[in-house]
């Protein structure tokens, strides 16, 4: 599952960069939460490709997880699901690349970040 997930996640990066780069203005709390998102799933891929090394390194010296192995798994577990919250608010909250939303105050330049149910 890591090795397949690794994987996808270097193809959906490329998707997501230009997502980003054509998508999003600067200054907006779109492109904030993107960045965050980005940050989040890149940080996720980088973990998982360490997790996927030590688990080719002990995979014949041991027949189970090494405790920092099973920890690094959580912690990616997690990572994966606070970066997909914050590309579900992109889509569902946001309307990104779904819809127009340019009356919604996150696609307004601003130096204030708006929250689900602020307008």
């Amino acid at each position: 599952m890591f090795a397949g997930g690794a994987a996808v996640s270097l193809l959906t990066a490329l998707t997501g960069f230009w997502d980003w780069l054509r998508s999003t203005e600067k200054g907006t709390q779109a492109r904030r939460t993107a960045n965050a998102h980005a940050w989040a799933m890149i940080l996720v891929t980088v973990l998982a490709l360490t997790d996927i090394a030590l688990r080719i390194d002990a995979y014949d010296s041991r027949n189970h997880p090494t405790a920092a192995i099973l920890i690094l798994s959580l912690v990616v577990a997690l990572l994966v699901s606070f970066g997909a919250a914050l590309g579900g608010t992109l889509v569902f909250d946001y309307g990104f690349n779904v819809e127009t939303a340019g009356d919604s105050p996150v696609w307004h330049p601003s130096e204030q970040d708006v929250f689900p149910g602020q307008h």
